[in-house]
């Protein structure tokens, strides 16, 4: 339960002292609010995650970073509370909130024993706009990096609990057991894949959101950095962010006994003819990661609906949705389509990535034959011509979807796949 808010003593122990580490860019969060977060070392090995709803402050976090000074994090006239926060059937944490203003909020939801969702990747210390960082004289240990700063290994993240940062993992993508859904985040439907990952010490799977879908082959090897752990059954798994980035690398190897998985055996290919398509394009901001309902690709820029950033258009992301109905051996078959498999289609056969989502429904309407692979939930997993579909067609094909100049002119190609 919250405690009651109160004024520190004096004492050294009474504030948060210690070394600052990995201060993150400044982001948004969904409710319009910036903030950074980072980690501070209380301890030789004690660690705690700090957000800061500060962002001006990200600087003199940064300077104590790179210096590796030590510090104290205050907040005016020293008030604080604290609180422990159940995060699984036995899993508790201490967090210390400098913003007595918020402890109204903490009290009724302990009261009620109502669910609260704070950071998605947990923290252990909050800082409001009143807080401080000071520089402080040597403390009793040294500066040392958290375990989980440098590069780590599969069998170290499987030894971690949920909900913890990595900064840096190599892993190699290992083809079946792959798994696509469709699942609603915020009223909307986001597209996430689930891939078996190893190196020589282990295998867990990764979980990739949306475009960093695309980022990815089967059979390559990556350094992956800034992901987290979730907990799936009893293993511990990773998942991607919005500052997630890969970087794909030489063969990292596999473990010497690699357990035999499935090559996709409940996927089932569906070969014909497009009777029926509806496809969407949205553009989403790389910021806040809000969807837009007015965007016009004829304009230099666009102000996001959310933070109200003026940003340039061929900076924010499209994903696609929709649906398909095939014809084979008579019947109709109809499926889901997601941002990966029609980037990859737009990619292969019209030359790069169209915002215009009719181009692409002519396109498709206009062949002879697709071939869609489709899982149990009949979501597609990729999606391709026909064999009947030869070159010379698929020139016709595009001339006949109106690939013309003034279409082209709706087309770009994606930015960093970053949000």
């Amino acid at each position: 339960m919250a405690s009651p808010a109160k004024r520190s003593r004096t004492e050294e122990e009474d504030f948060l002292v210690g070394y600052v580490h990995s201060p993150s860019p400044t982001k948004t969060s969904k409710k319009n609010t910036r903030y950074f977060d980072a980690t501070i070392q209380t301890g030789r090995e004690e660690y705690h995650r700090v957000v800061v709803f500060s962002p001006q402050k990200r600087q003199a976090y940064e300077q104590a970073a790179l210096a590796k000074t030590p510090v104290k994090l205050t907040h005016k006239n020293s008030r604080y509370f604290d609180a422990t926060l159940q995060t699984g059937r036995q899993e508790y944490h201490r967090l210390v909130v400098f913003g007595p203003e918020k402890h109204k909020v903490f009290e009724q939801a302990a009261i009620a024993k109502t669910p609260v969702k704070l950071d998605p990747n947990g923290f252990d210390v909050l800082c409001s706009t009143g807080s401080n960082v000071q520089v402080v004289d040597n403390l009793q240990f040294f500066f040392r990096a958290p375990p989980t700063a440098g590069t780590m290994t599969v069998a170290s993240v499987l030894a971690l609990g949920p909900k913890q940062h990595i900064n840096a993992v190599r892993v190699k993508i290992l083809p079946g057991g792959i798994q696509s859904k469709l699942v609603p985040v915020d009223g909307v439907m986001r597209e996430l894949k689930q891939f078996r990952v190893c190196d020589p010490t282990g295998v867990t799977r990764l979980t990739m959101w949306e475009d960093k879908i695309l980022l990815v082959e089967l059979s390559h090897s990556y350094e992956i950095r800034n992901v987290t752990t979730r907990r799936c059954g009893e293993q511990t798994v990773l998942t991607s962010t919005p500052s997630t980035t890969l970087n794909e690398i030489q063969d990292v190897g596999e473990p010497d006994k690699l357990e035999p998985y499935g090559d996709g055996g409940d996927l089932a290919k569906v070969c014909g003819r497009v009777s029926a398509v509806q496809i969407g394009a949205k553009h989403h901001c790389v910021r806040c990661r809000a969807s837009q309902a007015q965007f016009s690709c004829k304009c230099t820029s666009h102000r996001c609906e959310r933070c109200r950033m003026l940003q340039r258009a061929e900076s924010y992301r499209v994903l696609y949705s929709g649906t398909v109905v095939v014809v084979s051996d008579g019947q109709e078959n109809t499926a889901t389509l997601t941002n990966s498999a029609l980037s990859r289609f737009v990619a292969e056969h019209m030359g790069g990535v169209a915002t215009d989502s009719e181009a692409i429904e002519a396109k498709l309407i206009s062949v002879d034959e697709v071939e869609l692979e489709v899982n149990s939930s009949q979501v597609v997993m990729s999606l391709t011509l026909g064999q009947g579909t030869g070159a010379a067609g698929e020139q016709a094909q595009g001339s006949e979807v109106g690939l013309t100049e003034e279409v082209q002119l709706a087309f770009h190609s994606f930015g960093d796949f970053e949000v």
